[in-house]
This record gives C-alpha cells, structure tokens and sequence, in this order.
C-alpha cells in the first residue's frame, strides 16, 4: 500500500462528500504523516480510510496520529493479545479449522478475517496469519 492508494481514496472520498480541492483544510504535513503512519505499520489500511473520513469530516486541520490514539485505530501487533483472539475464532470455527487441516488454503483467509472482524480491523494482518498458521499446525 502506497501513498497513490491513499490518494486514490481521498480523491473518491472528497467525491463521495462534494469537497472540491479548493477547500480542502488537510495540509500537506498531516497527509504524509497518514502515509508515514501506513508505511510504518501502525495503521493499516482499513483503519487508514476511518483516519482519513474523520479528517475529511472535520473540516479543520486535524494531526492524523492524535485521530488514531484517540479513537484506538491504531494497528495491534502484539502476539499474545492477537494470539487470544486467534485462540477465540479457532475455537468458535470448527468446521473451517477442519476444512483448513484438510488443505483447503483459501480458509485461512476466511479465519483471518474473522480475527480482523474481532478487532474490527485492527489487527496486523502478516501477523495474524503466521499466529494462525502456528495455531493450525
């Protein structure tokens, strides 16, 4: 995910919400810090975009770090608080678990977005499969 991506989502947004460019309050510095904090990995993509609508709906000019702090967007990547959430959609998934077991590779997905559905959206998706991929094994 790169900056265009973001661009790309704030030029559909600013669409969506009648914004012409001309008015637009975000300056320069805090949309690169949007990308910094993407790049970086403390937020991802999903929590990105609710970053980016919250800045939009301000209409001031708001610092996209304090926005992800305050509303808790920030991504999780630590193991064991991920691992309990992954240790919940294993056991409450069964039937997917086994089909997973039995080598249908496309349920990984469909498990990791269960644990991105728990912490709607928060949770490190590289991080969430390795731990998933450990549990499963």
């Amino acid at each position: 995910m790169t900056g265009g991506w973001l661009t790309t989502k704030l030029a559909g947004a600013m669409s969506e919400k009648k914004i012409d460019i001309k008015i637009l309050k975000i300056k320069p510095e805090n949309f690169a810090e949007l990308i910094a904090l993407i790049f970086t990995n403390r937020l991802n993509s999903t929590n990105a975009q609710k970053v980016l609508n919250e800045m939009l709906d301000a209409n001031s000019d708001i610092d996209p770090t304090h926005i992800m702090e305050e509303k808790g967007y920030g991504q999780i990547t630590d193991e064991k608080q991920l691992g309990k959430v992954v240790d919940e959609v294993v056991k409450n998934n069964p039937k997917q678990v086994e089909q997973f077991k039995a080598g249908k590779e496309p349920i990984l997905q469909f498990l990791k977005g269960m644990v991105m559905k728990a912490t709607e959206g928060s949770a490190d998706p590289v991080i969430t499969e390795k731990l998933l991929r450990e549990k499963l094994k």
